[in-house]
């Protein structure tokens, strides 16, 4: 029962951040806001919707090995089988922009988050986020949509023609939309905590272990689904920066905000799961400098299959 729990709460958080997204980018449009804005801010923080709800609620709550794990365990499905599956159905081609700006950025919050996280290196008695490390991140977040959304507005790409093949929804609407999106983000959030919660004391498994793996995957569907059509429609650079910004929103703006509401401790094995983001992280930026600026298939393969070993390796340590 509490398995299909689970799944319901999940699927009314997904459904409630699809609805967010489309009342979110039809009032982008009404508002002429480019395309790449859109798909780097407004989209990714759509897909990131519902870690936010259930980041912030997990630590509302105190259950922060869930905040650690969802946070952390959705930027590595973000590259590990999000990227890796879209790389497989066809190669990626990434744009110049995102290899000057975007991924850098992306790598600098992943360090400075493993950094704050070393608190033991630096001579502290845990290994602990707390409000202070909050703030810098979210400080780092302001930079980072500054740094993306400028460029944009000063290219002032308007795309007329594109509002008239894809007319704005009425104001009311859109924003009707956006707002159930958003309730039901926030009702199926709270439901997965407590379900995972409960499925983590029933089987013996670490709240943390929960969060990388299936509340990960199942907040990072959204991701999923819009970069799988991306591909489709030949847009690989939207899904691309769709992760990317998805996985910086992860890291300065949700456990920024989480650890400003609670102090996130980092549970037995956290370390070893940042090590792997930052890997994860690094290769994404490797290939992607490689075969003038494509993620060919059989990287796409690789970066699926060590995803695939890592969540192995991961949940047998509580076997």
């Amino acid at each position: 029962m509490n398995w299909l729990f689970l799944l319901l709460s999940l699927l009314v958080l997904l459904g409630g951040g699809e609805f967010f997204i489309r009342g979110a980018v039809a009032i982008a449009r009404r508002l002429r806001v480019s395309p790449v804005v859109m798909g780097l801010t407004i989209v990714a923080f759509g897909t990131s919707a519902p870690e936010l709800a259930v980041n912030v609620i997990a630590a509302w709550k105190g259950e922060t090995g869930i905040t650690f794990g969802n946070i952390v365990g959705s930027n590595i499905a973000n590259v590990g089988l999000i990227l890796g599956l879209s790389a497989t159905l066809g190669a990626m081609t990434i744009d110049r922009s995102f290899l000057k700006w975007n991924l850098p950025l992306m790598l600098v919050a992943t360090g400075l988050t493993v950094m704050l996280c070393m608190d033991r290196v630096w001579g502290q008695s845990s290994d602990v986020v707390t409000r202070q490390d909050g703030i810098i991140l979210l400080a780092l977040f302001v930079g980072f949509v500054w740094v993306t959304v400028r460029p944009a507005l000063r290219a002032k790409d308007e795309r007329e023609a594109d509002d008239e093949d894809h007319p704005s929804k009425h104001w009311v609407h859109s924003i009707v939309t956006m707002t159930i999106g958003l309730v039901g983000v926030l009702v199926g959030s709270h439901h997965t905590v407590n379900s995972a919660v409960t499925l983590a004391s029933a089987l013996g498994v670490s709240q943390a272990v929960i969060g990388i793996t299936l509340i990960a995957v199942g907040t990072s569907l959204p991701e999923l689904a819009t970069s799988l059509i991306a591909i489709a429609k030949g847009h690989a650079d939207l899904a691309v920066g769709n992760v990317v910004g998805s996985n910086a929103f992860n890291l300065l703006l949700i456990l920024g905000v989480s650890s400003t509401v609670h102090d996130v401790s980092i549970p037995d094995g956290g370390m070893i799961d940042l090590a792997v983001m930052a890997v994860f992280s690094l290769a994404l930026f490797l290939f992607a400098i490689t075969h003038q600026r494509k993620i060919v298939r059989w990287e796409g393969a690789v970066l699926l299959a060590t995803y695939a070993t890592y969540i192995a390796w991961r949940v047998g340590l509580t076997g």
